[in-house]
């Protein structure tokens, strides 16, 4: 669930650190993006991806779109445990498995 923006700024006010906000789901042993170190105040993003892990955004028709498109996160990395491959989405045009976030 991400954090509420009032929260955030509760929390800088009072310890003087910008709160950070990352991604991550069982499938993936916890983190697949998180937001940079010295971020000066909340941004309401999940941030970047990790590294040696990448993410695309795809429509329903599975074709990829920008950022900020209603869309599903593909997830592809080290760290997304490898008998979940199987459930994951098959990209042909690249002869890649990529795992779906919502599925």
């Amino acid at each position: 669930m991400r954090v509420q923006k009032t929260v955030a700024e509760e929390w800088q006010q009072l310890t003087g650190k910008c709160l950070l906000e990352g991604y991550g789901l069982t499938e993936c042993s916890a983190l697949v993006t998180v937001n940079p170190y010295n971020l000066s105040k909340y941004n309401v993003s999940i941030g970047l991806p990790i590294p040696s892990t990448e993410v695309k955004f795809i429509n329903n028709s599975g074709n990829e779109v920008p950022i900020g498109q209603p869309s599903e996160m593909l997830v592809r990395g080290p760290q997304v445990m490898k008998g979940l491959l199987t459930l994951s989405c098959y990209d042909r045009r690249s002869d890649e498995r990529w795992l779906v976030s919502d599925r």
